[in-house]
């Protein structure tokens, strides 16, 4: 579902709550979603999607790459994201739910039209695509 690796993740008790209190949305929820719909799409033959770890790909994970200087982790992200589009190289569409600023995004990956979209629900005028700090990571 994702890239070559394996994910492994529950749902505690108290995130089911925070959920259902329409309070923060935990990762775990997230993933849970992303394996649904992805059964669902594959059940039904129509899955031109693949989805990215957004475990993988989160803000902090974007900084502690970027002030990285030895290069020892040889930037997560980027190839966390080139690892999953290589294993899934016969989907259109690649779906990345990106945890920024205490908010969810999810980008929208289409590497064969060589473009991508930010969905962002809190998205300000101000706000520029350099701002997301994982766009650099895409770019990549």
């Amino acid at each position: 579902m994702f890239g070559p690796g394996r994910v492994e993740t529950y749902i505690r008790h108290d995130v089911i709550l925070e959920m259902l209190n329409s309070e923060e949305l935990d990762i775990s929820c997230i993933l849970w979603y992303q394996m649904v719909l992805h059964s669902i799409l594959a059940t039904n033959g129509v899955n031109r999607c693949a989805f990215i770890n957004p475990q993988s790909i989160t803000e902090t994970v974007c900084v502690h790459d970027e002030q990285d200087k030895t290069n020892q982790h040889n930037n997560r992200v980027a190839t966390e994201i080139a690892e999953t589009m290589n294993f899934h190289q016969e989907k259109d569409f690649f779906l990345a739910p990106y945890w920024q600023s205490r908010h969810w995004l999810l980008l929208v990956i289409c590497p064969y039209q060589r473009t991508g979209y930010i969905l962002d629900s809190i998205k300000k005028s101000g706000n520029r695509t350099d701002s997301y700090k994982v766009i650099k990571h895409v770019e990549k």
